[in-house]
């Protein structure tokens, strides 16, 4: 003779099959649904399957095709994993813990991208490259021409960073085609005033963060190849003649 769970349960199915759905066992109707389930109860168990399904498998229709054909109660128990504890017994053993060692500085979200070995190391290779550029300024004396002013820069350059100081160049005469060398002063010195103030939140967040390497680039053949030129992009644009100038560019 059936029990009042195994009658509510095949009344359910039932149901169930009437609208193409697959029936479900016991332990699946009396863990997300109960044994005093009624008709004003059923949104409530089913918001809870949907909780536990999303948790454990990410999607309903597995999730509903899997559990509701064990068998026992243990069964299900194991397969629900860690998705079957119960909130409260784990909101109370999360309170209970010690209370933590060392308090942290938190970061702004806007100087997150501080703490990584890209935007960091970008920033504190960009200020040397600016103050150069000043330099050679300084040096090529006035007035000031972009020729000589070319030739300065490629003498005081290593022959790994002239190409990158080559395109800073280049790239502020694409966006200003008709600007000096003159121009291109006054620009860098805005430019040193931002790189500087970049420089001190890089070095503020890794004060923060307890980081040493911040910073610290990769070696060469772990680098991808450098974007060529033709597909960069070029002064038609509102694109900061400095190519990278901050870490969300």
């Amino acid at each position: 003779m059936m029990t009042v769970e195994e009658s509510i349960v095949s009344q359910l199915n039932e149901l169930l099959l009437l609208v193409h759905k697959d029936r479900v066992e016991l332990p699946f109707f009396n863990y997300f649904f109960g044994s005093a389930c009624t008709v004003e109860t059923i949104p409530a168990g089913v918001r809870r399957f949907q909780q536990t399904a999303m948790l454990r498998y990410g999607n309903f229709v597995f999730a509903y095709r899997k559990l509701s054909r064990i068998k026992t109660h243990e069964a299900l128990l194991v397969e629900l994993d860690e998705a079957a504890r119960d909130p409260e017994v784990e909101l109370n053993r999360l309170l209970s813990r010690k209370p933590k060692l060392l308090e942290t500085d938190k970061t702004d979200r806007g100087s997150t991208p501080f703490v990584g070995y890209l935007s960091a190391g970008q920033i504190r290779a960009e200020l040397p490259r600016c103050e150069l550029l000043l330099k050679a300024a300084e040096l090529t004396g006035p007035p000031l021409d972009w020729e000589a002013y070319n030739i300065q820069v490629r003498t005081l350059a290593s022959d790994l960073e002239w190409p990158v100081l080559q395109e800073i160049i280049h790239n502020f005469q694409l966006r200003t085609a008709s600007a000096l060398a003159s121009d291109f002063v006054r620009f860098l010195r805005d430019s040193h005033t931002t790189l500087s103030s970049l420089r001190s939140d890089v070095d503020q967040c890794a004060g923060q963060a307890g980081i040493t390497n911040l910073g610290a680039t990769r070696p060469s053949p772990h680098l991808r190849p450098p974007v060529p030129r033709f597909r960069r992009r070029t002064g038609t644009d509102s694109v900061s003649a400095w190519p990278r100038f901050c870490p969300n560019n």
